[in-house]
């Protein structure tokens, strides 16, 4: 009988004995070109980034030229156009404005269907049964944006797309979906000179074999917009904290969510000057993963939004503009072009609707203002000193010497503790003035008090402005 014997090698030195044969027969060079390509296999200098190449030299033996390759797509799921062109317009300082994003890819108002592009299948993203069976599946991904502000102090946060999907054999298959085509970022703030945006656009997007996703960033993110529920109009110093929680709160609820996740993220900063041109502070496009291996996803269009600051207001109880939209080049020359606007802004304003205006959740202008300890400690000085004296003028009162020089300076004292709190507040120069004006007629003063705190003699700025844009006009001066 012939027999037969087997060798065998153990794995390590047939290994190594492959490589030592591949270095004989010269593979090695052709297992580096590999690595190279096929459209790179030009000789990388060794003193060179990777990013520089050095093409070969002519026939002629001219000095290389050194070419360079093709930047990077680092976020291929997110594209962010930044605005650049400045606006030289001062007058809207001191205006009032509010940044908000339009959804620039739908049909109109009332449809959420893309402009040209193809309708989402469901059916592409399902999973059989036995997948299921095998593992669970939960899919989620979120677009934001987050704005940080200086002068006024802010940060507010949004969501503008969402898409989550849950894959389990226990509870079978979800999707949820919300798009989100017009979203106020900020309410109304007034608008200083050394202001600045800061813009921060994310995409997150997360595939987890647990159930610990889909089920629960929805409603997450819903919670996140309610707390920044301001309760006015207006950004306040009382009501801009609400806006920093929800964000912090959403922030949160994100980085504990996505465990194992794909996040892309665009951050830049925009000066006053930038907030006001017509293409907007900047426009974002976006695309989702719609696989279920999101990694291997290169995404779908979901959508484009421009971020734009409205156009500023005059003032908060009015939509009268700063500007007028027939405006020449030298409309507010010395300040009166403002001051226009102001009085036609001011022609139907009451006092009541002034002291009412919400400054904070549950909380009125008039309230604000009673509640501050110099406008407390000024009404109460008046109070020690007023009289029984009749109502009349204040003119009349100072021709006849019934009206003591004390009363003048307490008066005017309160009147710039009032404007003082308004604009700390957040209103313009404008509205305080109208506040000092409104509260000249509120019950907690006499007829005489209240007739004092509006004459422009008392030497106050807010009540000097308050009759220059037409409050103490009319009837309106004269009635309570």
């Amino acid at each position: 009988m012939k027999s037969e014997r087997l060798l065998r090698i153990p794995s390590h030195r047939m290994a190594i004995g492959m490589l030592l044969t591949c270095m004989l027969v010269g593979c090695a060079k052709q297992v580096k070109e590999s690595f190279v390509g096929a459209d790179d296999r030009q000789e990388i200098k060794s003193n060179k980034t990777g990013l520089d190449r050095e093409k070969p030299k002519n026939k002629d033996g001219q000095s290389n030229q050194v070419v360079r390759e093709r930047d990077i797509d680092l976020m291929p799921l997110l594209d962010v156009r930044i605005q650049k062109k400045a606006i030289a317009e001062n007058s809207y300082v001191g205006g009032y404005t509010r940044f908000y994003l339009d959804d620039e890819t739908t049909n109109g108002s009332d449809s959420n269907t893309l402009k040209g592009t193809d309708r989402r299948k469901y059916a592409d993203e399902h999973r059989r049964v036995l997948s299921r069976i095998v593992a669970g599946r939960e899919l989620s991904r979120v677009l934001s944006v987050k704005m940080t502000m200086k002068n006024p102090a802010l940060v507010s946060a949004a969501t503008l797309a969402s898409a989550s999907y849950s894959s389990t054999f226990s509870k079978g298959e979800s999707w949820t979906t919300e798009v989100n085509s017009r979203v106020f970022l900020t309410p109304y703030f007034r608008v200083d000179s050394n202001g600045l945006a800061k813009l921060e656009i994310s995409i997150n997007a997360s595939a987890s074999s647990k159930d610990q996703v889909s089920s629960k960033i929805l409603p997450l993110l819903q919670g996140a917009l309610q707390l920044a529920a301001p309760g006015s109009a207006l950004l306040t110093s009382l009501n801009a904290p609400r806006f920093t929680q929800a964000s912090q709160f959403a922030d949160g609820a994100l980085s504990s969510l996505f465990t194992q996740a794909i996040v892309e993220r665009s951050s830049n900063e925009y000066e006053p000057s930038l907030w006001f041109s017509s293409e907007g502070l900047a426009e974002i496009s976006a695309r989702f993963p719609l696989d279920t291996a999101i990694v291997q996803s290169s995404g779908r269009p979901i959508g484009t939004w421009t971020i734009k600051a409205a156009p500023p207001i005059i003032s908060i109880f009015s939509v009268v503009p700063v500007k007028p939209s027939d405006a020449s080049a030298d409309w507010d020359k010395n300040g009166e072009g403002a001051s226009n606007q102001a009085k036609r802004a001011f022609q139907q304003l009451s006092p009541q609707y002034v002291l009412s205006f919400p400054v904070a959740e549950n909380l009125s202008l008039k309230g604000a203002l009673l509640s501050d300890n110099g406008v407390a400690a000024a009404m109460d000085a008046i109070k020690r000193l007023s009289g029984d004296a009749t109502a009349t003028s204040a003119a009349t009162q100072r021709s006849s010497g019934s009206m003591s020089e004390k009363l003048i300076d307490d008066v005017r004292e309160l009147c710039n503790r009032i404007d003082e709190k308004a604009q700390a507040l957040g209103l313009n120069r404008f509205d305080a003035a109208a506040t000092v004006w409104a509260f000249s007629f509120g019950a907690d003063l006499s007829s005489k008090e209240g007739v004092a705190l509006r004459d422009s003699r008392n030497r106050c700025a807010a009540a000097e402005l308050a009759s220059a844009v037409g409050l103490n006009e009319g009837t309106r001066a004269m009635t309570r």
